[in-house]
């Protein structure tokens, strides 16, 4: 029997499950990482939108951070992806040249579901 059309007649699109659909991240349980890292998120965004200098990079960046802190705060990241800004905060806060490489971890193996708040992100831990 072939699946149910896609849009057509009967029903609409196929439902896709509400977390983490086709976000290639691993099952499993990321609110407590997203509950810890959205204070670090909150704190770095309020400075950076005190201290940018550039009104475009703020009107770029800022709408995409809060995207971002609205998916951590409805735990709507993947643990993948939750446990690697957790490691990006991490290593941030011990100086560690491994921010470069889990930010690139970001873009490169998760980009489908990063790719709406991914670059504004970067520009968050450069500024920092």
């Amino acid at each position: 029997m072939a699946p149910p059309p896609m849009g057509g007649a009967g029903g609409g699109p196929r439902p896709m499950a509400a977390r983490g659909a086709g976000s290639g991240g691993s099952a499993g349980d990321a609110g407590p990482d997203c509950q810890e890292v959205l204070p670090k998120l909150e704190a770095l965004t309020r400075i950076y939108s005190e201290m940018e200098t550039s009104n475009k990079a703020k009107s770029d960046a800022l709408p995409r951070l809060a995207l971002l802190a609205d998916k951590l705060r409805q735990s709507q990241v993947s643990a993948t992806v939750a446990n690697i800004l957790k490691t990006v905060f991490t290593n941030l806060e011990e100086n560690s040249p491994q921010t470069r490489l889990t930010l690139n971890e970001l873009t490169m193996k998760h980009w489908a579901e990063t790719k709406d708040w991914v670059t504004a992100f970067k520009a968050l831990v450069q500024f920092k």
